[in-house]
């Protein structure tokens, strides 16, 4: 899969200046009567109650023979016939505009009573029929009152490049658990009918859908590709439903850019299965703020959570107990980039094959930073926690007086001390091996023997040694000059009171003995 940046934003000057070839036709009203004929219904006349959807279809269809421009006024554009509810389709065509009024003041109301129906479907799937150069503009789309479900807003199949700005999409507001289909799909099921290069540009989809906006499907391949998303906002009204998704991009999807979204209130907020997928996105509410699926690869988001909840929320939907997001890894090679809380979920549970790695893909030196606050004296804490108990297994981090500490959260495991002249002082109960002794502190301290030192035959002299920290039953280690203490003399050492070592010379010859003049040194390891 290619590493290109997506021309979709190319597509939109092709469109704005005239590249469609509709600059020729002159734009004309849905409502013109001309397009009623045939109709039982008559003309269109958009003011929420007449039903639109026959003169509306036989305007898109002039539309598609001319690659011309449609504007609908601003109100209520009931996709109804005398019969009952009726989509839209947009055949596979060159390039045609749809423009509403400004502010989204124009709207296509389909309430349908036929399950998993399609308000407005634009193109086609069938190979060799792809739509080109499509643009719809303020634009809203109501299925809020449609009672079946699965009901989807605005469906674009094969297309290759367009544009759709301003453009709001309202699903069911029954609840709790009930859903709508997909606010918003950009398909494409293979290669030779793919979909490339569409810009959402100030698209939200509100209310119960069970996946806001969805590019590409679950089959992995090349072919939903190039996408932008720009300011764009799904905001599910009953929230943390289990199985919803906000953003769902498939698995034969790539190279796409997110520069603004906002996900709130679905079950997993962003479901990333595809690759190169790079962008700025903010997770709020959701009960899994970002997922990572196992087809997923080489994808870079900054992410910025509120408030997501781990676990299923539906309902009663109870409180999170602190702010925090959740984010689900699998795939390879993904980067996540998160300022506040993170939790990791690396699912399947106890499966290796959802392990986080941090990976220098470069031949430099890796330098990894964690950076306490601005505040002073903060500190910085980096640590593990047991996810039965919420407690510290460990913990790494330093305080005000710059002393660094590993610890439980409870019981100090090390403390390092900074010393004069970068001298490091480490206090630890330190274990050497799975069965040894522990060791709390070791301290040196040397004393010059005197010369003419006389040992007298098989007996023993002591000499005391100040050695602060020595605790009494230490074990004791003494050094000597490099020639040794002397002919027939041994030595060794004892700590005789607390901070107090005495080094012990035996002469085990028949005559007396000269001590080896010189620095004797002293170490003892506190139990």
């Amino acid at each position: 899969m290619s590493k290109r940046i997506p021309n979709a934003l190319l597509t939109v000057l092709s469109i704005l200046c005239g590249s469609a070839s509709a600059d020729s036709i002159i734009p004309r009203y849905v409502t013109e009567a001309s397009f009623g004929e045939g109709c039982v219904d008559g003309a269109a006349a958009c003011d929420g109650t007449h039903p639109d959807s026959c003169a509306l279809q036989n305007a898109i269809n002039w539309a598609v023979d001319n690659s011309g421009e449609l504007l609908i006024p601003s109100g209520t554009c009931v996709l109804a016939t005398n019969l009952g509810p009726q989509a839209l389709t947009i055949a596979a065509n060159p390039g045609i505009r749809i423009e509403g009024a400004s502010g989204n003041g124009s709207f296509l109301q389909f309430w349908s009573t036929e399950p998993n129906a399609t308000a407005l479907t634009v193109g086609s799937l069938a190979t060799g029929s792809e739509t080109a150069n499509f643009s719809l503009n303020n634009v809203s789309i109501d299925t809020s009152g449609s009672p079946a479900d699965g009901v989807n807003g605005l469906v674009l199949n094969q297309l290759e490049g367009g544009v759709i700005s301003n453009v709001a999409i309202y699903g069911s507001t029954l609840g709790p658990s009930f859903s709508s289909g997909t606010g918003l799909s950009i398909v494409g099921v293979a290669l030779s009918n793919y979909t490339v290069d569409v810009l959402l540009s100030n698209v939200s989809v509100h209310a119960n859908f069970a996946v806001g906006i969805q590019a590409g499907g679950s089959s992995t391949g090349n072919f939903s590709n190039g996408h932008v998303f720009s300011n764009v906002t799904v905001y599910r009204e009953n929230r943390h439903v289990n199985g919803t998704v906000g953003f769902l991009w498939g698995a034969g999807s790539g190279d796409g850019w997110i520069t603004s979204a906002n996900v709130e209130g679905y079950d997993v907020g962003y479901q990333i299965n595809g690759a190169n997928l790079k962008g700025d996105v903010r997770a709020e509410q959701n009960t899994t703020a970002l997922a990572f699926g196992p087809t997923s690869y080489f994808n870079r988001i900054a992410m910025t959570p509120y408030d997501n909840c781990p676990g299923p929320q539906f309902p009663p939907y109870p409180p999170c107990a602190v702010p925090q997001s959740v984010y689900t890894p699998l795939g390879w090679g993904n980067q996540l980039i998160q300022a506040l809380d993170i939790v990791f979920n690396n699912s399947p549970g106890g499966s290796m094959a959802g392990e986080t790695v941090l990976s220098n893909t470069g031949d430099g030196a890796l330098s990894l930073i964690l950076q306490a606050g601005a505040t002073t004296q903060q500190p910085l804490i980096f640590g593990m926690l047991s996810h039965a108990t919420g407690n510290y297994i460990g913990r790494f981090w330093t305080e005000a007086s710059n002393d660094l500490r590993i610890d439980d959260g409870g019981n100090s495991k090390i403390t390092i001390h900074p010393g004069p002249s970068g001298a490091t002082q480490i206090d630890s109960p330190l274990k050497i091996g799975s069965s040894g002794s522990r060791i709390t502190g070791s301290f040196r301290a040397s004393i010059t023997l005197p010369g003419a030192t006389t040992i007298l035959a098989n007996t023993c002299l002591d000499l005391g040694v100040d050695v602060t920290g020595c605790a009494v039953n230490a074990e004791c280690f003494v050094s000597t000059p490099p020639s040794g203490p002397g002919t027939n003399i041994n030595s060794s050492c004892y700590i005789s009171a607390a901070d107090t070592a005495q080094i012990r010379f035996c002469n085990s010859g028949t005559s007396n003995q000269t001590a080896t003049t010189g620095t004797y040194s002293v170490r003892c390891w506190n139990p």
